[in-house]
This record gives structure tokens, sequence and C-alpha cells, in this order.
């Protein structure tokens, strides 16, 4: 081949060549932000609608009175919450993101949401909490909500005897309804939790069994109930949860991250948000 036909074949061929690469380099973006972009979607669906659970239709009322009149400015007028639980509520990510929804759509000074938990705790560890003091203090703050929030730490105590437990979160919510008997109580379910046994990642075993205990007492003690790991979608969603390219749970596969924990307050809102709107 002559000289010029080297040059004229060069000609034509780097610009195809050329060609194929961006044409590849455009075919690998695209799939990357297909990805990504299915998993900012698939996130965002990951909440199954989950309803408050009251048999008696009663057990907020007096919370949404409170709110009713804090929506119409009524003079004075002031909505407490106060949250109760263990490291998911002492970090205030679940908790916060409830209290700026409350605010932005009620009131900044008339909305006052309290997040009061401790690493570690159970729901046996408030059964030893001086009520009398407690008592006085409500009697003072006058909470019209009190949601507590058990369950991540105990669902994996070996020793756990779920009809113990039973009788002892039983006692847990008639405590709190002596020391505050204006205020509504709400049970919140706790999210899901695993371990790893032979190779994978599984839901504790006494997860389901426990969250039925907790679901019996709050309808036996007249509170609501809503049940986070099932709006988390249920066993194995933790696990799926800490795998997004973005986490919204953390690699112990027990608490969520910032992003999931607001996921999770925006569910529990809305769900009381619907209820409202029925109280309404």
């Amino acid at each position: 081949m002559t000289n010029d036909a080297l040059n004229q074949f060069s000609f034509f061929t780097k610009p195809m060549r050329a060609g194929r690469t961006v044409g590849l380099a455009i075919f690998v973006i695209t799939i990357f932000s297909l990805i990504v972009f299915t998993k900012k979607c698939s996130a965002a669906d990951l909440m199954q609608p989950q309803f408050i659970e009251d048999p008696s239709g009663l057990a907020l009322q007096h919370f949404y009175e409170a709110l009713k009149q804090t929506e119409q400015q009524t003079p004075a007028s002031l909505t407490r919450i106060i949250h109760y639980g263990d490291s998911h509520v002492a970090a205030d990510w679940l908790t916060g993101k409830l209290r700026r929804n409350f605010q932005r759509d009620f009131s900044e000074e008339a909305v006052i949401y309290e997040a009061r938990g401790i690493n570690g705790a159970r729901a046996t560890k408030p059964l030893g909490w001086n009520w009398q003091v407690l008592a006085e203090e409500f009697s003072k703050r006058n909470p019209d909500l009190i949601v507590v929030a058990y369950g991540s730490n105990e669902v994996g105590d070996v020793d756990l005897d779920l009809a113990e437990y039973q009788q002892q979160f039983t006692a847990l919510l008639q405590r709190f309804h002596q020391a505050a008997p204006q205020a509504s109580l709400l049970v919140l379910a706790p999210p899901d939790r695993e371990q790893f046994v032979s190779g994978k990642w599984r839901t504790m075993p006494a997860m389901r069994d426990l969250i039925a205990v907790q679901r019996q007492s709050a309808f036996a003690e007249g509170a609501a109930f809503w049940n986070q790991f099932q709006a988390m979608g249920g066993a194995g969603s933790i696990n799926r949860w800490a795998q997004f390219s973005q986490p919204l749970a953390q690699k112990d596969r027990v608490h969520l991250t910032r992003t999931g924990y607001s996921l999770v307050a925006d569910a529990l809102y809305t769900a009381l948000m619907d209820e409202y709107k029925n109280f309404q």
C-alpha cells in the first residue's frame, strides 16, 4: 500500500474508532445512570404503607384534639409529644424529622417534640424509674402524646421469654397511663434487625413474635400501634437498605442511617396525618 493510500486509510479509520469509543462510553454512562436512577427510585418507594392500628378508634383522640387547637391557633394552645425508646430515639434522627414535620405543618412554637432515648434500653428499663417523680413531671408538662418505642435490644436476648415480656410491656403502658392519664399512647414497633448466620443476613427469629406481643399489649391498654418493621418491608428489609449505593441502614443491620430514619419518620407522619384527617 502506498503512503498516500495509508494516509487515506488512517484518515477514515481514526474517526470510526473514535466514534466507537465515544459510543461505548455513552452506553456505559447511560447504564450506570439507569442503575443509580433505579436505586434512587426504589429507595423512595421502599416504605410499605402502614396505617395506625387503633381498634377502639379513641387511642389518639386527646392528641388529635390538642393538635386541632394548635392548628386553629387557639390562644395558649400547645401540643407536646414525648418519645421514649432506645438508641433509635437517642440519635434524634427519627424524632428530629418528626419534630420538623410537625413544626412545619402546625407551629414551630406550639408543637414541642421531646426525644428521650437511651442507648441499649429495653422496655423493662423504664419499669425501674421513679414513677411518682415522673407523674409529677407529667402534671407540669402535660404531654398530649407519649410514644413508646422499644424492642430492638430485647429481640436479640437469647433468654427472651415472650410471655414474661408481654406482662412487662403491658405493665409499662399501664405506668404511662397512670402517670399521664390524659395523654394518648402510641406504641412503635422496632425496625427490622438481622444477624449473620451461615453466611447470610437473617432477621432475628423472635422479631415477629415480639411485635405481636407489643401489639396485643397496646390494644389491651387502649394504645395505638404502628408497625415500623412491616412498613420497612418486613423480614430482610434492613439488609436491603444497607446495600444501597447510599445506604439507608448501617452495617450492623440494627440501626438506620440519617436518610433511612427520615424515610421512616415521613411514613409514620403520613400515617398519623391520615388518621388526623379522619378525626377531623
